[in-house]
């Protein structure tokens, strides 16, 4: 496929990229399988019931260990270093395999304003052609309507995502917060 040629490197850090989606899934697995420890209902005779969860010591061992923070961490490093490689190799195509001329700056745009200076990212107007400029600064965070979708989140918030997560795990540790339900309301 001539696709995968030309962008090979971007094409192997999703490759990586899904391998540590696969070991992210593995280590919540691994988490969420532990034994689970006690779970306690209080306060029967009011009308209200209240459980608490006192989890395993093995369970409270294996949170502490985990190393879903650092696989986390990679997977959103490897997503971010395919999009700052896309943006290199188009460059690099279009400029006839000539090394780009801002390579030190040179990254996949992603900010939070609506009509970014893209040469803040090492971009020049004319290093893409107009319609690939005109999409790059549509789907940014700070656009509010964009044309490209997300299943969930809209595609401008899954790169602000993946673009803070790799940022955030260039300095320390990501945190990784779990939650269970600790009081169910109903109608009596």
């Amino acid at each position: 496929m001539v696709a995968e040629r030309k962008f090979k490197n971007s094409w192997r850090r999703l490759d990586r990229a899904r391998y540590h989606l696969s070991a992210i899934q593995l280590e919540w697995y691994r988490l969420a399988n532990a034994p689970r420890g006690t779970v306690t209902r209080h306060d029967e005779q009011s009308g209200w019931y209240t459980v608490s969860f006192d989890p395993s010591e093995e369970a409270r061992c294996r949170a502490k260990t985990t190393e879903l923070p650092l696989i986390l961490g990679e997977f959103a490093y490897q997503l971010r270093a395919a999009l700052d490689g896309l943006i290199w190799d188009a460059v690099t195509l279009m400029q006839n395999g000539s090394e780009p001329t801002d390579n030190n700056r040179l990254c996949f745009p992603i900010c939070r304003e609506a009509n970014p200076d893209l040469r803040k990212f090492g971009l020049r107007e004319d290093s893409l052609p107009v319609d690939i400029i005109r999409w790059l600064k549509s789907i940014q965070p700070g656009v509010t309507q964009s044309f490209v979708n997300h299943t969930e989140t809209g595609l401008a918030e899954a790169l602000e995502d993946i673009h803070n997560l790799a940022r955030l795990d260039r300095h320390r540790r990501l945190r990784i917060v779990a939650a269970m339900p600790t009081e169910l309301l109903g109608t009596r």
